[in-house]
């Protein structure tokens, strides 16, 4: 994408826009997570795991597990500024705020996958995704 021009899409809208394009070269699922209650007050948490990637899947060519954790551009600059933080405070002893932990939480998720020798990244356009996924 070019940088005189801005992306003003949703979230929503690049997660599609980066399943269609990246559809012929893996099979991906959107992974929704979160918690809630249920009609009669129970609580449940839902999706594969706190901070798990927006999109999931595996790549074709060779079985590798996909994570893509899809954010708009002010999203990722409020996600590493969340990020930095929490680091910080998390080595201090602090606490840390919701928003601090859901970066935290994703940016641990990621680390894992590669570091278990899957692909994984943070992607604000179909252009980072394929970048991720190696097309």
């Amino acid at each position: 994408m070019s940088e005189s021009i801005i992306d003003t899409r949703s979230e929503a809208e690049i997660k599609t826009q980066i399943r269609l394009r990246l559809g012929r070269v893996c099979t991906l699922w959107l992974q929704p997570t979160g918690h809630g209650k249920t009609e009669s007050g129970s609580e449940i948490t839902f999706g594969l795991c706190r901070g798990a990637s927006d999109i999931i899947g595996i790549r074709k060519s060779d079985g590798k597990f996909v994570a893509i954790e899809v954010k708009t551009i002010d999203g990722l600059k409020r996600h590493y500024r969340d990020l930095e933080i929490a680091k910080a405070k998390h080595a201090r002893g602090e606490r840390i705020s919701v928003a601090q932990r859901r970066a935290l939480e994703q940016w641990m998720f990621v680390r894992l996958v590669v570091d278990s020798g899957g692909l994984a990244g943070f992607a604000v356009s179909e252009d980072d995704a394929e970048r991720i996924v190696g097309t």
